[in-house]
């Protein structure tokens, strides 16, 4: 078993990691997509303020995923324990603490309507960093591309929960495997 100090050690570890990619995360969709309320509420600190809040609330309220994992690792003298994925059977320790970071910060706040303008001159600072126009060509496409698998792997979490919540239901029916099979056959498209 663990000691204290090994328990508070580990979850300041974990809260920097995940306070880390939260804000990676939700900076941008913040500050595009919730400029009113980014510029009415501090800016920068605010925004670092709300993802810390977030992070803590998503990772210790009762019953989380991370509180699970936690239990388990405190609990396992194994030199390598089970991952955070095998564990909980969510995505991965990041991935799933960013996306429920992103459900918490939209259902706080209302989104504005962002100015094509805006959005322009907040991808021009990000190249005015580049000193070739070559270069800037170059990660514009890369950008693009990039910009694709992002929404893909977006389409994807999303899909995800749908599943969820159709196995979830499945599961409350107590229905057996061949009653399942004829609606899916005879019911669904």
């Amino acid at each position: 078993m663990k000691t204290i100090a090994d328990i508070e050690l580990q979850k300041i570890k974990d809260v920097q990691f995940i306070i880390s990619a939260v804000t990676t995360e939700l900076h941008n969709m913040a500050y595009l997509e919730y400029f009113n309320t980014w510029e009415n509420n501090g800016g920068m600190q605010w925004f670092f303020d709300e993802c810390v809040e977030i992070t803590n609330k998503v990772m210790f309220k009762e019953g989380s995923q991370y509180l699970k994992w936690l239990d388990h690792w405190i609990h396992n003298e194994d030199k390598y324990c089970k991952n955070f994925s095998e564990v909980t059977g969510e995505t991965c320790f990041d991935w799933y603490h960013m996306n429920e970071a992103r459900k918490e910060f939209e259902s706080r706040y209302e989104k504005d309507e962002c100015s094509m303008e805006q959005k322009a001159e907040h991808i021009g600072r990000i190249l005015s960093g580049f000193k070739h126009s070559d270069d800037i060509d170059r990660t514009m496409n890369l950008a693009i591309q990039e910009c694709q698998k992002i929404k893909d792997r977006q389409k994807e979490l999303e899909n995800n929960e749908k599943i969820k919540k159709v196995v979830k239901l499945i599961d409350s029916l107590d229905m057996d495997k061949e009653s399942i099979q004829v609606v899916m056959d005879n019911y669904l498209p």
